[in-house]
C-alpha cells in the first residue's frame, strides 16, 4: 500500500494553531476522496483530522471497527468541539439515535455520532485507495 498520507500536511495559522490540508501536488483521485469523505461539510479541522487518521490507519492495516474503537478522542471536551464545529454534525447523532435508541447521557450521543462520522470516513477512503491500487 502506497503512502498517501504524503498528500497531507500540517499547517500553522497565524494564532499559533495547527490544521491539516492537501498538498499542491494530490492527485485528482485523492481531491475528490477528501471532499467526499466531508459529507458536504464545508472544509475542516476535524474532517481533515478524521481522514488524516483514517488514511494512517489503513496504511497499518487497522481495520474500521478498531479504528472507531480507539481513533476518536476519549474526553468531553473533544465531543463538544467535533459537533460544534459544524452543525451538521448533528445529523451523525441523530441517526445514531435512530439506530441504538436513546444513551445513557449526552456526552454518549454525541460519541456515537463520531464513531458514526469516523466510520464513514474511514468507508470513503479505504474504497477510494482500494480503487486506486486495483483492488
Amino acid at each position: 500500500m502506497s503512502d498517501y498520507a504524503k498528500y497531507l500536511q500540517v499547517k500553522q495559522r497565524e494564532d499559533g494553531t495547527e490544521f491539516t490540508t492537501m498538498t499542491d501536488d494530490a492527485p485528482e483521485w485523492f481531491r475528490d476522496m477528501v471532499h467526499e469523505a466531508h459529507f458536504d461539510l464545508m472544509p475542516n479541522d476535524w474532517s481533515y483530522r478524521i481522514i488524516s487518521d483514517a488514511v494512517g490507519a489503513i496504511a497499518e492495516g487497522v481495520e474500521r471497527d478498531d479504528f472507531t474503537d480507539t481513533g476518536i478522542p476519549v474526553y468531553t471536551s473533544d465531543h463538544l468541539q467535533w459537533l460544534s464545529s459544524s452543525l451538521s454534525r448533528m445529523a451523525f447523532c441523530d441517526d445514531a439515535l435512530e439506530q441504538f435508541g436513546a444513551p445513557k447521557d449526552t456526552d454518549m450521543l454525541i460519541l456515537w455520532g463520531m464513531v458514526a462520522e469516523y466510520g464513514m470516513v474511514y468507508d470513503v477512503v479505504k474504497d477510494a485507495i482500494n480503487e486506486q491500487e486495483g483492488e
